[in-house]
């Protein structure tokens, strides 16, 4: 079936339209949702190497003549500043014996001020021109995938033209012109890809190394067990928590700079297929009403997305200190093994493990919960 001109620029239009409004999504997503980055810093802050401030709300006296480089810490003691690469856990964790209430982490400016303080010092280090390199490239082969979408944009406008003229020239022409717009795609999808990662694990490596030379450093790992009450598991912080941040931050970074940049590409589009529209009842004209309509629905989805969806960050957290504390009572089991063998502790493991297990158990199902919420608006939203 030959389609019309005026069909073709409906089908366009629409597409135009679609693409602005999910691209928009992401791009506001990154600023509404981004105050969720206020429970990474929680993540990290069992790796803050050093005595937390006094005012966390405890005081220690703990020192043996046998070992100096234990610390007497008072209620007027400010030593210890905080390391580079982590944030102060007393800003959102009240200590266990403090009557102070923990202290929110609010603003942007703050949550860009803790996330620059964990991801900064791999980007000035001995590794940094390599880092920059990799990241220049990833950068720069995802908005070679943007240019490649916008050609593939004005392609289907040509190619459907010779369809309705039956033009087998032209035809074949773009049928040929596809063929190497998608090869580059393709190439270009892959190996952004590739050097994502290879940047992800260069970078790991370094942080993970760097935190393991901290927590060994002056007996850092035994003055956390005597100081930091709140700093639990932080061998599995170093393994587990150090490549999701740095899988999300990339990857949040990246897709974002990449969704505001479709987003300009496509706009410039959609405004010029959308034509003026003159509201009924008044003589008032409105240029490029698709655009307006695209981001007042794109915006509407946000904000709904942000309201359903933001307990899951919190949810997310939990579940995986959950998953780190019952993991942690099967290596300690695994360790004592002898110990509860004489004294047959075998009931008492198992309760134990029962207990750590069912907190994950119950998280999950608030995680489930909440999810679904959120499916039933992503879902019917995308409908529309």
């Amino acid at each position: 079936m030959a389609l019309s001109r005026s069909d073709h620029g409906s089908t366009v239009s629409k597409e135009g339209r679609k693409l602005v409004e999910g691209n928009l999504v992401i791009a506001v997503v990154v600023v509404l949702l981004f105050p969720g980055f206020q429970h990474l810093p929680r993540y990290f802050a069992p790796l803050k190497f050093g005595i937390p401030n006094a005012h966390d709300g405890f005081s220690i006296n703990r020192a043996t003549e046998r070992d100096e480089d234990l610390v007497v810490l008072d209620s007027t003691s400010t030593s210890y500043p905080n390391k580079l690469g982590s944030a102060d856990l007393s800003r959102t964790t009240q200590l266990s014996g403090s009557n102070q209430r923990p202290l929110a982490i609010t603003g942007l400016r703050q949550v860009l001020r803790d996330a620059w303080a964990m991801t900064h010092p791999y980007w000035f280090s001995e590794d940094r021109w390599a880092a920059r390199g990799l990241l220049i490239a990833v950068i720069a082969l995802n908005l070679g995938i943007v240019y490649i979408n916008v050609l593939l944009n004005k392609w289907n406008n040509t190619f459907y033209d010779a369809l309705q003229d039956k033009n087998y020239t032209v035809f074949l022409h773009q049928l040929i012109r596809f063929s190497w717009l998608a090869g580059l795609f393709i190439v270009f999808a892959v190996y952004q890809f590739y050097l994502n990662q290879m940047l992800q694990i260069r970078w790991r490596r370094w942080l993970t190394e760097y935190y393991l030379r901290e927590w060994l450093t002056k007996g850092a790992y035994y003055r956390m067990q005597l100081v930091a009450g709140q700093a639990d598991n932080p061998d599995q912080r170093v393994a587990e928590d150090v490549p999701q941040f740095i899988a999300s931050t990339l990857n949040l970074g990246i897709d974002g700079m990449r969704a505001v940049v479709t987003l300009i590409s496509f706009i410039a589009i959609l405004w010029g297929l959308s034509g003026t529209l003159t509201i009924p009842g008044s003589s008032i004209r409105l240029p490029g009403y698709l655009v307006w309509a695209a981001l007042l629905y794109a915006l509407a989805g946000t904000w709904l997305t942000d309201r359903i969806g933001r307990p899951l960050v919190r949810l997310n957290f939990d579940q995986q200190r959950y998953e780190a504390d019952f993991r942690f009572n099967l290596v300690r089991f695994r360790e004592n093994a002898e110990g509860v063998a004489l004294y047959h502790g075998e009931a008492d493991e198992f309760r134990t493990f029962r207990e750590s297990f069912s907190s994950i158990i119950r998280n999950w199902w608030g995680i489930m919960r909440q999810q679904k919420r959120l499916t039933w608006l992503t879902a019917g939203y995308g409908q529309a």
